[in-house]
């Protein structure tokens, strides 16, 4: 890593002599110097100095920073950089509208998830059931829930941020819970009426309460990635299952853009995942039926914001529309920007 200024102390750099996601040491140097990008949706925030080096285990094919804020310094990344303070009341009234396209949604929505959301016309779920990259974009809306456990079933939010999914998984019947580490999300979330437990993601003390847990990309921030996995584990009943998402090493948008690619996101993002490689992650932690789920549309945004970062870095990058990697994400979990995991406890 390459300092700028005196932004990051000494004491605030540790080198990764191993790959967080498998433990192997044989690993290629393959970006340079990555500049952090900064919240692109949010362009006035400022961003991170320094430059960072990203490897390549030779073996699980995961990307990791070779050097990377300790445990005690990464809070430096955080602080202009969070944009999950706003109220998620408002957020969750504007994932709605009254258009005929909207009513076919709910109409799906409702059907597959128990959702009540109004205007909806019960037709929208054989129509969307017909355009495969639509439908799973909205079982990931929904991160998969199972239906048939919305009766009085307990979910709990890793990393929820505002709240946002909680209300939309409560409003489809769940009691919902949430953990998140950022005090000003913390409040937003409460100002909403949701529980949510302010700190890390080991701060829960239940055992076997939860019949899901769910992470939506935290597990690319977190130092010990299988520390991770064994916390959700412990919080879900046995038979219980989790879902995760996170960015894909090997998506197309990575082999695109390199190291312009926006989910590299240094320093903030200390590994990418292999499917190989978080596969392996959760059978070590001791998951059972372990499934990789496509995720239809949602390439557009990732390529977007990879584009921007690939004008500040002068890298010129072959043009492919995101709306052929949607269909190529629809096709194979592999091809997309996210990897989304379901796995279960044993009994």
């Amino acid at each position: 890593m390459k300092q700028n200024d005196d932004f990051w102390q000494t004491e605030d750099i540790e080198s990764v002599l191993a790959c967080p996601v498998c433990g192997a040491e044989d690993s290629h140097l393959c970006h340079i110097g990555r500049p952090d990008s900064g919240d692109l949706d949010h362009p006035e925030f400022e961003l991170l100095p320094g430059d960072w080096n990203i490897r390549r285990c030779l073996a699980c094919q995961s990307y990791y920073l070779a050097e990377r804020p300790t445990q005690a310094a990464i809070g430096k990344a955080y602080v202009s950089s969070y944009y999950t303070h706003t109220d998620a009341r408002d957020l969750h009234k504007a994932d709605n509208g009254t258009s005929l396209a909207w009513k076919f949604v709910n109409g799906y929505l409702n059907h597959r998830y128990h959702a009540c959301r109004q205007p909806a016309l019960s037709a929208g779920f054989w129509i969307i059931a017909l355009l495969p990259p639509l439908a799973f974009q909205l079982n990931y809306f929904f991160r998969h829930l199972d239906a048939r456990r919305a009766q009085n079933k307990r979910l709990l939010d890793i990393g929820c941020g505002n709240g946002l999914f909680l209300l939309r998984a409560q409003q489809a019947g769940w009691s919902v819970t949430g953990i998140e580490i950022d005090p000003l999300a913390v409040q937003a979330a409460r100002q909403s009426g949701l529980s949510v437990t302010e700190g890390a993601f080991d701060s829960l003390s239940s055992q076997n309460e939860f019949d899901v847990a769910s992470c939506s990309h935290v597990i690319e921030h977190v130092h010990d990635p299988l520390a991770l996995l064994l916390a959700m584990k412990t919080y879900v009943r046995p038979g219980g299952t989790v879902w995760l998402s996170t960015p894909n090493a090997q998506s197309i948008g990575h082999k695109l853009f390199g190291e312009a690619w926006y989910p590299l996101e240094p320093p903030r993002h200390l590994q990418i995942f292999s499917r190989r490689g978080l596969a392996d992650l959760f059978t070590r932690a001791g998951f059972v039926d372990i499934h990789f789920h496509c995720r239809g549309r949602g390439a557009a945004s990732s390529f977007q914001h990879s584009k921007t970062i690939a004008q500040r870095l002068n890298k010129s990058v072959l043009r492919i529309p995101a709306f052929l990697v949607d269909i190529l994400a629809t096709i194979s979990a592999g091809f997309s920007e996210e990897l989304i995991v379901t796995a279960r406890k044993p009994e």
